[in-house]
């Protein structure tokens, strides 16, 4: 079994959930399970309620995944005019001015293919979080010196339970599966086409709510959002209700749900394998039978293939900071040792490496005038090279501009900061034409961070035409004179 630990903390309205596992992706193992009761989701009570879970447990920081719950995300749907990931990572930012209120420095974003069309377009779904809810959760979790590798959408451990089930495959592939995850006090619901997701929604209406008996309301919020995937075009028509629920203890109290919808409706438990290592984890579990924890452990058996991964590129790098600065302090401890416990069996070989290395501190210092009147040329010119290359030589720039014009497409001016960034204001006969310009720009390899910044119709020249402006910085390598 590998000894790799990995750690999967869940937060929900009203519980945090830490879950460990190893071993093999196929076959692995929950080491550890644990749940805290929050009542809400303010900063104290989270930080709280983590700080008792992980107390006294080893963590692993570069496989600690943090789920990112479904109500903080937007989903949005879009065909774009690529099949190629790269240029569709390129558009999306086009798309997000207009998709959110936030400005695009302010949200992270990630996306998954849906379709491929013959015609060169692909449909995609765009996950959008805003950064300020990223730097909340991770505020929680740095006060308790926690540094998550990943952030990954709740969405998707459902997705990956569902999946995981034995019976999976048994559903009509030709329909969509809308599973129904209820939880304490939210229910999560996925529709699920071709192993995909395809829409999600959150409620904030869970298992205490239907304690009484009274599920007209979880009827009502399931064709509500029927009716809004259909609205959103998510994919084909539902051919199955999954409700998802704790435990046993609860399928009789849905047992009405079938007679409010024309579709069938499956009422069940998690119902996947995996193992425990031992049943005092398993028992930490069922002490609290109205939470649900199938995002984790979906995660968990999903091995994490298709999981929504809102981690950003920033991110990254500072994970992979720290852990090239753990591995360096390994390091000088592990030769530390070495020479400590080595030094008087590898004396004589230490002292003819000394040596060599004395020979060579000598050589170095030999070579520092050569080296420094190398640097001062190399100053000398990077300093040239600098001044020429923040020259703009306008006409190539225009001739670049005038290539990329669509036609029915005019220029009215072009405004420049003299460092390399331009706003173009134009005229278009049709939106068409102002989506071809955008789109001729990004392919262009002379011109970056193309934005369109508005588009509205106008009346000019006896006509009614499209007024746009879009703003785009020229390439260092475009900037030459």
């Amino acid at each position: 079994m590998s000894n790799k630990l990995n750690t999967i903390i869940e937060i929900t309205p009203a519980h945090v959930k830490l879950l460990q596992f190893r071993g093999p992706a196929h076959a692995p193992v929950i080491t550890g399970l644990d749940i805290g009761v929050t009542g809400g989701l303010s900063d104290e009570a989270v930080g709280a309620a983590l700080s008792h879970l992980i107390a006294g447990r080893a963590i692993e920081q570069e496989r600690l995944t943090l789920v990112l719950p479904r109500r903080y995300i937007l989903m949005k749907k879009l065909r774009l005019p690529s099949t190629q990931e790269r240029d569709i990572h390129k558009m999306i930012p086009l798309q997000l001015v207009e998709l959110t209120h936030y400005p695009l420095k302010d949200v992270a974003f990630n996306f998954s293919v849906l379709e491929k069309e013959s015609d060169g377009y692909s449909q995609v779904i765009v996950y959008i979080v805003p950064r300020e809810v990223k730097a909340r959760f991770a505020a929680i979790l740095l006060k308790l010196k926690l540094y998550p590798s990943k952030y990954i959408l709740s969405s998707s451990g459902i997705v990956a339970c569902f999946l995981a089930r034995k019976d999976a495959q048994q559903f009509n592939t030709r329909a969509a599966v809308l599973v129904v995850n209820m939880d304490c006090a939210h229910t999560e619901l996925c529709f699920v086409y071709e192993q995909r997701l395809r829409y999600s929604r959150h409620l904030d209406y869970g298992i205490r709510d239907i304690a009484d008996g009274n599920i007209s309301g979880l009827a009502g919020q399931i064709e509500f959002t029927l009716k809004a995937y259909r609205k959103d075009r998510g994919g084909p028509e539902a051919g199955l209700i999954l409700v998802v629920v704790p435990s046993a203890d609860y399928l009789v109290l849905l047992g009405g749900l079938a007679d409010h919808f024309k579709v069938p409706v499956q009422v069940d438990t998690m119902q996947i394998s995996i193992s425990f290592a031992g049943d005092a984890i398993l028992q930490q579990g069922q002490k609290h039978p109205d939470v649900s924890l199938v995002t984790s452990l979906g995660l968990i058996a999903g091995h994490g293939l298709n999981a929504v991964d809102l981690t950003t590129r920033e991110e990254r790098r500072a994970q992979d900071q720290r852990n090239i600065s753990k591995k360096m302090i390994r390091l000088a401890v592990l030769l530390t040792l070495t020479l400590l416990t080595g030094a008087g069996t590898f004396a004589p070989d230490l002292f003819f490496k000394m040596e060599r290395l004395n020979q060579i501190n000598a050589q170095v210092r030999s070579l520092k005038p050569q080296v420094k009147a190398a640097q001062k040329l190399i100053a000398a010119v990077d300093s040239l090279d600098a001044y020429f290359s923040k020259r703009i030589f306008l006409p190539g720039i225009l001739l670049r501009f005038q290539q990329s014009l669509p036609a029915g497409v005019f220029f009215r001016s072009l405004e420049g900061s003299g460092e390399g960034d331009f706003v173009i204001l134009g005229f278009a006969r049709s939106g068409a034409g102002v989506s071809a310009l955008q789109a001729r720009l990004v392919e262009s390899a002379a011109f970056a961070n193309v934005q369109l910044l508005f588009s509205t119709k106008s009346n000019a020249f006896k006509e009614e035409l499209v007024e746009f402006k879009i703003q785009l910085k020229l390439k260092p390598e475009g900037v030459s004179g």
